[in-house]
């Protein structure tokens, strides 16, 4: 049987520390303190990860936000 990634969901690591200001991302890996900043459409995919989307669920958030055709 073939397994269908769309179908699995992302979990964050309660580990990373993470904010979202205005509308950018920020993360903290714990193991080095290291920062990380995510753009637009990084941040987008990050919050719709917290909300428990699955794959598919984020790719078609991402086309219809950002006006993209799927291939």
């Amino acid at each position: 049987m073939k397994n269908n990634i769309e179908h699995n969901r992302i979990f964050k690591n309660e580990k990373i520390a993470s904010r979202i200001i205005e509308r950018q991302a920020f993360i903290v890996t714990p193991l080095d303190s290291t920062l990380h900043l995510l753009n637009e459409v990084g941040t987008r995919i990050w919050q719709l990860i917290e909300e428990k989307k699955n794959i598919e669920k984020i790719i078609e958030h991402i086309c219809a936000e950002y006006d993209m055709d799927r291939l």
